[in-house]
């Protein structure tokens, strides 16, 4: 039964061309006419040779990683699919920690709701009424717009690494003094309520507020944050987060004032705008999608908590974690992606009460596509942000696109992979041992040897008896 099912299939894709007989010029009137036979039987593999070649290709990929899931350590899922087929599917559905690929989904939310990925976020600094000959009288309100990367040349240059792009805070300074003004009468306010007061996710165990794992998560934060930080950029303990981060970023901007002339005779503070305040000048920050490339590529937790309250936002609520992880999740279910399982509880990833499902992680990245904007944001194998030091000097260096996530007891990653056999492959693996063990390195091993191995598949060609016969004169 299947052999004549098989047939019935090889017949059908053959859309009936089968028997159909080419024919040659005819022949004058009465002589013999010529007709060329087709060389392949119309019931007959021949006649759908794609199909077969790739179940081949699948086979091979099947086979290439066929040991890896029984590697993985702890709690695991594996998928990888082409083509939005899924070719290997080890616990799919499972619920696992995601770690910072959580941003993978914060990424996705708000790409897919901002109107144009190439928008930006303004911080505003705005009075009571316009300046008269240089002088602002009254009070002036620095107004967040959403900008998470305001920083000071001094915390960019910390980094030691000018791929990390920040909005410079000092170009606003300029252009209050380019402006013509020359002195303000009254205090500089820092506005952040744009998003809501909670500075942390309440939820986060307290080594991570210890190490300031992230800084304060405020609606205008200038350092992310931090009212000191280290000369050099560390994971743990970079500085000293601000109690007020809307009054440390207005004293910041206080400073650089002081700095190009201009004279602030009151305080530094933070308050709220009035409404119908006249606009002194603004700042526009990278467009959104470059802002969620630094998010992507260096796996900046601060960032990531200030979008996802940003998703709150343009979803036109309330800017906090908790509107902001509702809405992630309703609008990656609204664009196809498998949300059952899904739990949000920050938008870095720190937190272990976030789950996410590789089948989830796969479905975003399907979703979106390889040429999508944000594919563009991942870091790339070999070269950029946190893969820049991964599988150098092997097949999938510079063939792999993907989001890394990293905790003590938790290791995930998922991306993209362009393989030497000429196909493209989606994936997303992820591994929890149990909380207080700590992640062994068979986890990054097998996470490498996955990128290795598809980027390394070689192309499978069909076989000799899959290759068509060739058409056979006949005379009549």
């Amino acid at each position: 039964m299947r052999t004549v099912l098989a047939l019935l299939v090889v017949a059908a894709l053959g859309g009936g061309s089968g028997w159909a007989v080419l024919q040659s010029e005819q022949p004058p009137s009465g002589g013999p006419r010529v007709e060329a036979a087709a060389g392949t039987p119309v019931l007959s593999v021949r006649r759908a040779p794609e199909v077969l070649l790739r179940s081949r290709r699948d086979a091979a990929v099947v086979a290439a990683v066929s040991d890896l899931p029984g590697r993985i350590p702890g709690d695991s899922c594996l998928v990888i699919r082409e083509s939005g087929r899924e070719l290997v599917a080890h616990r799919p559905g499972d619920p696992l920690i995601p770690a910072s690929t959580q941003k993978l989904l914060v990424g996705a939310a708000l790409l897919q709701l901002v109107s144009d990925s190439s928008s930006v976020f303004t911080t505003d600094l705005v009075a009571d009424q316009a300046p008269v000959d240089g002088v602002i009288a009254g009070d002036v309100w620095l107004v967040g717009g959403g900008d998470p990367l305001l920083a000071t040349e001094a915390f960019v240059d910390r980094n030691g690494d000018q791929a990390r792009r920040f909005t410079r805070f000092e170009d606003l300074a300029d252009s209050i003094a380019d402006a013509g003004v020359v002195r303000i009468e009254g205090a500089v306010l820092g506005d952040g309520s744009r998003y809501d007061d909670l500075l942390d996710v309440p939820s986060w165990l307290d080594r991570y507020r210890e190490q300031v794992s992230a800084g304060p998560l405020s609606g205008l934060t200038v350092n992310q944050g931090l009212t000191t930080f280290t000369p050099e950029r560390v994971p743990v303990n970079p500085g000293t987060p601000a109690s007020d981060p809307p009054a440390h970023a207005a004293s910041v901007l206080v400073g650089l004032l002081a700095d190009r002339g201009v004279e602030v005779t009151g305080a530094s503070g933070s308050g709220v705008a009035p409404g119908g305040a006249v606009p002194i000048a603004s700042l526009e920050s990278l467009p959104v999608v470059e802002v969620v490339e630094h998010m992507m590529l260096w796996s900046d937790n601060t960032v990531a908590e200030l979008l996802l309250k940003e998703l709150g936002v343009q979803a036109g609520q309330t800017g906090s974690t908790e509107v902001g992880a509702s809405v992630l999740v309703s609008t990656l279910a609204a664009i196809g992606v498998s949300t059952e399982s899904m739990v949000v509880a920050d938008g870095s990833g720190l937190d272990l009460g976030n789950r996410a499902t590789c089948g989830a992680l796969a479905d975003v990245l399907d979703v979106a596509g390889s040429d999508s904007d944000l594919a563009d944001t991942l870091a790339v194998t070999g070269a950029t942000g946190t893969l820049r030091g991964r599988v150098a000097g092997t097949p999938a260096s510079g063939s792999v696109l993907a989001k890394t996530g990293s905790l003590r007891h938790v290791i995930s990653l998922a991306g993209f992979v362009r393989s030497d056999d000429g196909r493209e492959y989606v994936f997303a693996i992820a591994s929890n041992v149990p909380e207080g063990e700590f992640m062994p390195d068979a986890g990054v091993e097998t996470q490498d040897d996955l990128m290795i191995r598809l980027a390394a598949l070689t192309p499978v060609e069909a076989p000799l008896e899959l290759e068509p016969l060739a058409a056979q004169p006949i005379s009549r």
